[in-house]
């Protein structure tokens, strides 16, 4: 007989955690399948050990930067994982997104309001020149403007009971980025902008290890931006990284786990904001695909960077954790559609919301 606890008592869920809620329930399941790898029969045993992954797509990263206005000035790198495939020599990627933020803060004499959209247009051209190289170069296109996600936003955190975060119907469908230190002005952005961003070249090269797949990136970030405008830093920065991946068999299908980590020393950039600007940054990125069926995969991706920011602020000082949830959509055996939404798991060193949507085609 088991015995009864009259002191036990389920603990109650507050209105801030309810929201993680949906991603923690989806992000548990991804482990859960990925753990179930049948060792036991030594025929799926087998297929786990050569890698069912090999009759999954092709399954880069998703592209989920950083959208911040004062962040993604930066160039924090988002390497892949992997080369492409033998059959293609080049992918061509334009994705859109959009990422909503407002931030409000004002304590120990620093005053930051971050309230605007970031809707950026990035095309991205891969090239495998070597059997072992590839190369890739990524031009954005980025536009900081008023926000039409604000009401959305805030009916949503109505509905469903959550904080607002300072959200109000009147602060809906403004702009201004602003930051005060003391009696310094040091980002006063009023009115929305638009520009070519920064360009990023890198060199990636493969290295086969032990079953695993391990691959190393050099990336340079170039000022083809404005800092006036938050598109670029108006400065070089220079990024390192190694990228691992691994496929293995489930009872569901073959999943990939993959991660990233990555160092990033940061140009001094042009703008005030150098005044506060830190100069080395680490990133790292982690996640998981199920090929879930034939023509689909989903992906759970986790990604976070080390502060940019000497300040007291939350949002400029802090760490950033970065959740991206997505699935991919294989059209032809060349072709695919990605769709994915981002959410700030750290708060307020992130957008609060993010949707991407980025087609493929491999040639």
């Amino acid at each position: 007989m088991i015995a009864s606890n009259k002191n036990f008592a389920i603990p109650k869920l507050s209105r801030q955690n309810v929201r993680w809620l949906p991603a923690s329930f989806i992000t548990a399941f991804y482990l859960w399948i990925a753990q179930d790898t049948v060792a036991a029969d030594p025929e799926k045993q087998a297929n786990h050990q050569a890698g069912t992954a090999i009759k999954s797509r092709y399954l880069p990263p998703l592209l989920a930067p950083n959208y911040l206005p004062t962040t993604l000035i930066y160039g924090i790198p988002g390497f892949n994982t992997g080369l492409l495939p033998t059959d293609s020599a080049y992918e061509l990627t334009t994705q859109i997104s959009t990422a909503n933020t407002f931030i409000k803060t004002d304590k120990r004499g620093e005053l930051l309001i971050l309230d605007g959209e970031v809707r950026a247009t990035t095309i991205t051209l891969q090239w495998r020149f070597h059997e072992d190289w590839q190369s890739r170069v990524i031009v954005p296109h980025i536009a900081h403007t008023i926000g039409i996600w604000d009401d959305l936003i805030t009916d949503w955190h109505h509905w469903f009971g959550l904080p607002q975060g300072r959200r109000e119907e009147d602060t809906n469908g403004q702009f201004s980025y602003t930051y005060r230190r003391n009696d310094d002005i040091i980002l006063n952005h009023p009115h929305p902008s638009s520009g070519i961003g920064d360009t990023r070249i890198a060199i990636s090269r493969a290295i086969p290890y032990n079953g695993h797949q391990l691959t190393s990136h050099i990336e340079i970030k170039a000022p083809t931006g404005n800092s006036e405008t938050l598109t670029g830093s108006g400065a070089w920065d220079w990024s390192a990284g190694v990228g691992w991946e691994r496929g293995s068999g489930t009872t569901f299908g073959a999943v990939l786990s993959f991660a990233t980590l990555n160092i990033t020393y940061l140009g001094k950039t042009t703008s005030n904001l150098s005044t506060i600007q830190k100069r080395k940054v680490i990133s790292a990125r982690g996640g998981l695909h199920w090929h879930a069926l034939d023509w689909m995969s989903l992906t759970a991706q986790l990604d976070g960077h080390s502060p940019l920011y000497d300040s007291s602020t939350k949002a400029l000082g802090g760490s950033s954790l970065q959740l991206t949830l997505g699935g991919r959509f294989f059209l032809t055996s060349k072709q695919r559609l990605d769709l994915s939404i981002g959410e700030d798991l750290n708060t307020k060193i992130s957008p609060d919301f993010v949707v991407n949507m980025a087609l493929s085609y491999r040639f």
